[in-house]
């Protein structure tokens, strides 16, 4: 038997799905609840003990978009039964909404010194159909997304010193380590493929810490 209380975590999120037997669902289903483990292991363990970095991450999205992505997306797809549609439609959807659950309680217990950086590697796009295909002879015929031609990721950062609401153009994930170095005071290394993206943080912020240097790491 699973743990009561991922199960519930579960249950809260697919209140519709609990007699769900099909396999693309268990596979969610098991990325799930290592997710909600991760987050439910992780999140009182950074309220107790602090540290200068700590690392959360969740990749059940992932399993939910490459098998369900069609029943989000019907139209980029043939013909997909309306009783499909109307019950996997929203599995996505669903997902997450987990994980602004998990952001917003992480958010809540945000320290005055604390960054947060939300990011992700990249977005998911239907699968063309002669991939489909490809999948399909490989005996993966479930499959209906991929990131390799994807759109780009995302990434958000909370903070006190941060400006709201201000777009950052060209942000590239190479430029968070960089980034979190100069909010915690630390030196940035000349070698290093990212920079420091000022333009996050409020005029203030940016006169009181000057960007520090060193040759490398």
């Amino acid at each position: 038997a699973g743990d009561p209380k991922l199960e519930k975590i579960f249950a809260g999120v697919f209140p519709d799905h609990g007699d769900e037997t099909s396999w693309i669902f268990g596979q969610v289903r098991q990325a799930f609840l290592r997710d909600a483990a991760a987050g439910e292991e992780a999140l009182p363990a950074h309220a107790e003990t602090p540290a200068q970095l700590f690392a959360l991450t969740l990749d059940g999205a992932q399993t939910a978009e490459t098998y369900f992505h069609k029943f989000s997306n019907p139209e980029a797809f043939g013909e997909i039964a309306q009783e499909e549609i109307q019950r996997y439609g929203s599995v996505i959807e669903k997902v997450y909404g987990f994980y602004d659950q998990v952001i917003s309680r992480t958010l809540a217990a945000l320290k005055d010194e604390e960054l947060l950086v939300v990011y992700s590697s990249y977005g998911m796009e239907p699968l063309p159909f002669w991939k489909r295909v490809v999948e399909w002879i490989l005996g993966n015929s479930a499959v209906t997304a991929y990131h390799e031609r994807g759109p780009d990721g995302v990434v958000f950062f909370y903070g006190k010193g941060i400006e709201q609401g201000k777009p950052v153009e060209g942000f590239r994930l190479v430029d968070i380590v960089p980034t979190a170095l100069y909010y915690l005071g630390l030196p940035v290394g000349r070698d290093m493929d990212g920079w420091v993206r000022g333009s996050l943080f409020t005029k203030e912020f940016a006169e009181m810490n000057p960007v520090l240097q060193i040759s490398s790491y």
